[in-house]
């Protein structure tokens, strides 16, 4: 796959002045970031660049509807649109906020039926970034966001079909005609919400902060918004949110990366300076179509709720507790993504999913008077202990954002089973109820590669009470070759950092993930832009680091005891989590059990270390 296939962002302006003129952009092969920007549509839409349909090369179109001569153009944008989508390529019209207010630019879009889904850049933040001066200019960014083509819209169709087929574009530079575009302000003089702060909270806060969403306030209207003005200001700045503590690998970015420009961050900072102003009614987007289901990925095609609320009480241990849902698959199905929904989210610490078909569950939880059942005050690995019967199909963690697999991918599931959730409930001192819900999305059509998962890790943890700087290291042997589709990491409340690197059989070094001041808050799984090839010889070793010392204010103990591995929260974990496609099958009942903890996986897992010579540098990482 050539650079150009892998991404193509093409931006066209559009003016009726015409005339040559030189002008400042980027010049080909800088860095643009433009490939996975979260922007809103005219329509309201959530729209990820390049993204919404797995990855794909994007298209661009910047529309000036106060030229004239832009209507002459628009046939020609629906016609490359659907030039591009035949050849999996997205195109969008971008209508700048530099030249018509957000309603003058849905109008616009329906008056003359633009069949492309059209951006409004309320912000400027696309503007900025690509700096567009002259109409008809043209701009083409890689997935490495380097732009690789700027030029006159005469080309976009050439360029569009020499991606879709995987050849080089003749000319990476063509001169431009047109008319002066306004020129993108650093800031605005006056930011307001309708105008710059909703089209950011939209694309990157609505999917938690909605009416019923997992977080515990709302930010879908001005009246929501404004109390929390200076908030917003305050935890942007700190990157506290959007929660995203994944660094990547050069040339491995994430697809779900959820950050905020500094651009971005000062809008939210001068908002709340200024008074935190709403603006006019003009510059409104209007709401985002939906489906009113409350849930991230939208409406779910199966949804489990535990069958009774289990009462959680305020205080004791941590309870481990597991809650049967009968016969949930009542028919064959490939499972593309899962969502959990927490009722009680204070005292969810975090859950597993699991299937049963040889009815242990049930058997177990008809035991018990309590809704649900618990196995030797342990997690999963008491109940399953390897059964071929059971066998794991998610989890979910405080922060976590649910992702579909890529297209072509899911997971096959077999009619018969019963549906196991297991939670574990981190008491908090309050009495209170549960009934959490599981989300089923599935495959539309037949699917290519089946995916499963894997978890590595290590019992070898005991910390010292004060300790600020321990590490634990751990591996796997890849004994096939496989495609790594996505990468999460596990530890407790005084986890630190984590480094996560695959040694290739030529001794080559391919980072993975790297995690600086862990939170347990926000465990995210980490997606690849495109699955990672890892051949079989690798290794894949992990390095993850705690603070056992009272200068950490997030350790449970005030005075700091050693800390040893355990289920509990005040207890530590040390394990990675990966969603593969193995290249020739399962690799044996074990893996397909997904029971691979040292003690029971010792030729993948084997053993762990505190040798900090090894330790890999923060440089492999792109920081």
């Amino acid at each position: 796959m050539t650079a150009q296939r892998l991404a193509l962002v093409t931006t066209v302006l559009l003016c009726t002045l015409f005339g040559s003129h030189s002008y400042a952009v980027p010049s080909t092969g800088s860095p643009t970031d433009i490939i996975g920007t979260r922007v809103i549509g005219t329509n309201g839409q959530f729209i990820r660049i390049g993204m919404d349909n797995g990855i794909s090369p994007a298209a661009l179109v910047f529309i000036d509807p106060s030229c004239a001569k832009t209507k002459d153009y628009l046939k020609d944008i629906n016609r490359l649109h659907q030039s591009a989508h035949k050849q999996k390529i997205a195109l969008y019209g971008v209508i700048s906020s530099t030249t018509h207010t957000a309603k003058a630019a849905q109008a616009y879009v329906r008056k003359h039926n633009i069949t492309a889904p059209v951006i409004y850049d309320g912000t400027g933040e696309l503007t900025a970034r690509l700096q567009p001066q002259i109409s008809t200019e043209s701009f083409m960014v890689n997935l490495s966001d380097q732009l690789i083509y700027h030029g006159n819209i005469d080309k976009l169709s050439m360029a569009i079909d020499a991606t879709g087929t995987d050849t080089a574009i003749k000319e990476s530079n063509t001169a431009t005609a047109g008319c002066p575009l306004p020129k993108a302000q650093s800031l605005p003089k006056q930011v307001t919400y309708n105008q710059h702060i909703r089209p950011l909270i939209n694309a990157n806060c609505l999917t938690c902060h909605q009416d019923g969403g997992v977080a515990p306030f709302s930010l879908k209207s001005y009246t929501q918004s404004k109390p929390w003005a200076g908030m917003m200001a305050h935890v942007t700045q700190s990157r506290f949110m959007p929660p995203w503590k994944g660094i990547s690998a050069p040339g491995h970015r994430f697809r779900n990366e959820r950050r905020l420009t500094d651009r971005e961050i000062a809008l939210f900072s001068q908002w709340s300076k200024q008074g935190a102003k709403e603006g006019s009614i003009e510059n409104l987007m209007p709401s985002p179509a939906s489906d009113n289901s409350g849930w991230r990925l939208g409406k779910p095609d199966v949804l489990l709720t535990m069958d009774e609320a289990f009462e959680v009480p305020a205080n004791g241990k941590d309870v481990y507790r597991y809650f049967v849902k009968k016969d949930a698959i009542p028919k064959d199905m490939v499972i593309v993504a899962v969502d959990f929904k927490p009722g009680d989210p204070a005292v969810v610490h975090h859950c597993n999913f699991f299937l049963d078909y040889d009815q242990r569950a049930r058997k177990i939880d008809a035991k018990d008077p309590k809704p649900g059942f618990q196995v030797f005050g342990n997690g999963f690995m008491d109940y399953f202990g390897g059964s071929s019967g059971q066998f794991p199909l998610g989890a979910w963690a405080p922060g976590g954002e649910p992702v579909k697999l890529p297209e072509g991918m899911g997971i096959p599931i077999p009619a018969g089973g019963d549906f196991v959730i297991e939670i574990h409930y981190h008491l908090n001192g309050k009495k209170t109820k549960d009934q959490s819900t599981v989300a089923l999305y599935l495959a539309k059509k037949p699917i290519q590669k089946t995916v499963t998962g894997l978890f590595v890790g290590t019992q070898d943890v005991k910390i010292p009470a004060g300790e600020k700087n321990y590490w634990r290291h751990f591996y796997m042997d890849v004994s096939n070759d496989l495609d790594l589709i996505d990468i999460a990491a596990h530890m407790h409340y005084i986890g630190k950092d984590v480094k996560i690197v695959a040694t290739l059989p030529d001794g080559a070094k391919k980072p993975l993930l790297m995690i600086k001041d862990w939170d347990i808050r926000w465990q995210n799984v980490y997606v690849y832009r495109e699955p990672i090839f890892i051949p079989k010889g690798s290794r894949i070793d992990a390095w993850f680091s705690f603070d056992n010392s009272a200068d950490n204010p997030a350790n449970p103990f005030k005075k700091p005891v050693e800390m040893k591995w355990g289920w509990a929260s005040d207890e530590e974990m040390a394990e990675i989590y990966l969603t593969v496609y193995p290249h020739s099958g399962f690799w044996g009942e074990e893996w397909a059990a997904g029971v691979l903890l040292e003690d029971m996986m010792k030729p993948w897992q084997r053993g762990a270390s505190a040798n900090l010579s090894d330790i890999p540098s923060d440089s492999l990482f792109t920081l």
